[in-house]
């Protein structure tokens, strides 16, 4: 049995902070009512502006592209692209394809479409079934980068990326507000696509694919196993979620979601996805 691929089972980890206002937010106090004066006239009947279901926005056109913002510290480049602050690009400096000397760098994210990059957020509909936003860069460094953009049902967005030159942990924080005169309900989404390498196949001692920790349980699904069952969705506490593969390990770490929930899927043998997201709220 080979122990070699132990050593760097675990070298990535994206640290992934689901923001407060999105997940954690305890909702306003209901305002006082101040008792009225009895009297023997009929009280008016008071209209009740009842929180709104967000419903998928359709898919009818084409969307454009947009810009790329890149992180380039001493151990990885990131690259951010702007519609939809997805993560496009993750190359890890200090690693390679294989040992020959020209091989290039490890590539982390190996998906082309935006919709199947990894941390692609929404709110109320899953990220799959909506226009993804352009969203504008509002503050920028060497390490940092946040975003804004506004969603179809009308919500506004905020993305911030913050990365350490000397780890490969990143947080990212979401802040998500309610511009509009009515009360909007829905639940907030992250996806976490992953594709499986085609070394992993080969590999009948370690797994690859999805897995979480689940209620402080380790939970791991063959992606055969979704596509000859189907999609299938764990709830209770949400310690991570992650994609494995035969070297490398891709997650999110929530900020503390005890009540969450992970649903997986696969479209063939080597790629799945996650899908994380929370019991509805009204913003």
């Amino acid at each position: 049995m080979e122990t070699r691929n132990v050593i760097l089972a675990v070298v990535l980890s994206v640290a992934v902070v689901l923001g407060y206002q999105a997940f954690l937010a305890p909702r306003p106090p209901a305002p006082a009512v101040s008792q009225a004066p009895t009297n023997t006239t009929s009280p008016k009947n008071t209209a009740v502006n009842a929180p709104r279901v967000i419903e998928p926005a359709p898919i009818t056109r084409t969307e454009e592209a947009a810009p790329d913002y890149r992180i380039d510290p001493p151990l990885f480049s990131a690259t951010i692209n702007g519609r939809g602050a997805v993560l496009k690009s993750f190359t890890l400096k200090k690693y390679r394809t294989s040992m020959a000397a020209d091989s290039g760098p490890v590539e982390l994210v190996r998906r082309s479409a935006i919709r199947d990059m990894p941390l692609l957020f929404s709110w109320g509909v899953e990220p799959g079934r909506t226009l993804v936003p352009v969203m504008t860069p509002v503050a920028r460094t060497n390490l940092s980068l946040t975003l804004t953009g506004q969603m179809p049902s009308g919500l506004k967005f905020k993305k911030t990326f913050e990365f350490d030159p000397d780890s490969y942990l990143f947080r990212m924080r979401v802040e998500v507000t309610n511009p509009t005169s009515a009360p909007l309900q829905g639940s907030p989404y992250l996806s976490l696509p992953g594709r499986i390498h085609k070394t992993a196949a080969k590999n009948s001692y370690l797994f690859s694919g999805p897995a979480l920790l689940l209620n402080n349980t380790l939970e791991q699904v063959k992606t055969a196993k979704l596509i000859k069952k189907g999609d299938k969705t764990f709830t209770g506490k949400i310690t991570w979620l992650a994609f494995e593969d035969t070297y490398f390990m891709t997650g999110v770490i929530p900020e503390d979601i005890k009540n969450g929930s992970v649903k997986l899927s696969a479209s063939a043998a080597d790629r799945a996805r996650l899908l994380l997201y929370a019991p509805a709220k009204v913003l």
